[in-house]
């Protein structure tokens, strides 16, 4: 639980600039939503309410850093066992991301997928069988630099990149602590790009996928590594899929007329993990303003945007409505989802 919950809270601070300066709280955070994407048969209120103590379990288990694993774990798998008994389900699972101070919020999201929809929203490749390595330490100074990057956010230290000098950037690199490590893996990328992408493709350690992910980052080759990308999307490994769609939506937002995978990207609205909603609809955002992708999103992407538009998790329900407000010119509150089906219906009918 420690590697997942780690990972939400660092990509949640870069995608909403919380956490800028403040002290993370010792409190438990405060419950603020409970999700249930991907089924009908319950609800996020159902799962709120029945296990109210269980969360709370879990919320405890938050209230220091690093997370009390063993009492989160548990809290986690009794829900989980309990709700894969209610349904013909091809995939469950409870996911958290904890917000820290000034918000020092907790947000659940249960994430499902029924057996008459895996083929649509689990078009994923088999999992590789190879083992390639790591070439010269590099993934391992990776570990090393993304663990220091959790010890300065936990620290207080504002983390928030303004001026990335590659393709992607986790934390700033004018940060002292972390400024030794640019050229480091710079260089490594460089030396070692041909390895990276073989660990990528054929590799069955998926921290060693995810991380060879964000290494090639540091070629600034977006031209041979976009299509990489893109097959990534249908990695079997959501960790590996979060990195692959972490790394576009930073491209996007400096360039977006790049040869993006958008129809892969709509899909994912609707895979399985909240991580890959998130970051597939972050890309849409700076997408959707480009003629070159406005009129796919326009005709694939709605049905799934008015789902996610129905989420409490700010991170799948926010990039949703800027990309509904920017399709339609239309200003209706990001809750009025009457008006919102209205539309849609109207628009698709027209």
């Amino acid at each position: 639980m420690t590697s997942s919950v780690r990972v939400a809270v660092l990509l949640l601070i870069i995608l909403t600039g919380t956490a800028g300066g403040q002290q993370p709280s010792a409190a438990a955070p405060t419950l603020r939503s409970v999700d249930v994407f991907g089924t009908e048969i319950f609800t996020g209120d159902d799962v709120a309410t029945e296990f109210k103590s269980d969360i709370a379990s879990l919320a405890a288990s938050l209230g220091t850093w690093p997370p009390n694993e063993d009492a989160g774990s548990a809290a986690t798998e009794r829900i989980e066992s309990a709700l894969k008994s209610r349904g013909p389900f091809a995939y469950l699972r409870l996911g958290v991301t904890y917000s820290p101070a000034p918000d020092n919020g907790l947000y659940v999201m249960v994430d499902v997928v029924e057996k008459k929809d895996a083929s649509r929203r689990m078009p994923f490749r088999k999992q590789p069988t190879g083992n390639s390595g790591d070439p010269e330490g590099l993934i391992a100074k990776w570990d090393e630099y993304q663990d220091k990057v959790f010890q300065l956010m936990f620290s207080g230290i504002p983390l928030q990149v303004h001026d990335c000098p590659v393709l992607h950037c986790v934390a700033p690199f004018s940060l002292p602590e972390l400024a030794p490590y640019l050229r480091t893996f710079n260089d490594g990328a460089r030396v070692h790009e041909k390895e990276l992408y073989e660990i990528v493709s054929r590799d069955k350690d998926p921290q060693h996928r995810a991380a060879a992910l964000f290494l090639l980052a540091h070629t600034n080759n977006a031209k041979k590594l976009l299509p990489v990308l893109g097959d990534a999307i249908h990695d079997p490994d959501s960790g590996v899929r979060n990195n692959a769609m972490r790394i576009m939506m930073e491209m996007a937002a400096v360039d977006s007329n790049r040869d993006y995978p958008v129809k892969d990207l709509i899909a994912a609205l609707e895979f399985p993990s909240a991580d890959d909603r998130n970051k597939s609809a972050y890309v849409l955002v700076s997408l959707v303003k480009s003629p070159r992708y406005r009129a796919a999103i326009d005709k694939q992407a709605v049905p799934s945007l008015l789902k996610l538009l129905r989420l409490r998790q700010a991170n799948n329900h926010e990039p949703a409505y800027e990309i509904l407000k920017e399709l339609s010119g239309k200003a209706f509150g990001d809750r009025d989802y009457k008006d919102w089906e209205s539309w849609a219906a109207a628009h698709s009918a027209h």
